[in-house]
């Protein structure tokens, strides 16, 4: 695959043993972007790159500029975000990685069948869907 065919984001790597202390999703940024127009969800799969309806877990990622190459850790436990550099088996020299923390006490990525799936929100709006309609749909 060639960086032209790469998502924005793609998962680099994923440690889901061990409790929400130590349950943590690394993204990597393709390109350089805030992360903040990315959305994770733990979800099933029904067979290979085919997932379900069933979002478990949704979260935002936090309003962060990466460039590309770095990376965003996002961690299931509780602790302080914040950028780090340094030498990892996942990074180039000289990229970032930036943890976050969902500060849950529970572990999210428990079950063979979990899918870390990535949503890119370059667009989204919202509409107010309680109560009558002024209109009928179509």
């Amino acid at each position: 695959m060639t960086n032209e065919t790469l998502p924005p984001m793609t998962v680099a790597a994923a440690q889901t043993i061990g409790g929400p202390a130590e349950e943590y999703v690394l993204l990597r940024a393709n390109v350089a972007q805030n992360a903040k127009f990315v959305m994770l969800s733990d979800t099933t799969y029904i067979s290979e790159n085919r997932i379900s309806n069933k979002m478990r877990h949704v979260f935002l990622l936090p309003d962060v500029w990466l460039a590309a190459g770095d990376h965003i850790a996002v961690w299931t436990g509780h602790g302080t975000p914040g950028f780090y550099t340094g030498a990892n088996a996942n990074t180039l020299p000289g990229h970032r990685i930036y943890h976050h923390y969902l500060n849950l006490s529970s572990s999210i990525w428990n079950d063979q069948k979990d899918r870390a799936t990535l949503f890119f929100l370059d667009q989204w709006t919202t509409s107010v869907v309680h109560g009558r309609s002024l209109k009928k749909a179509a």
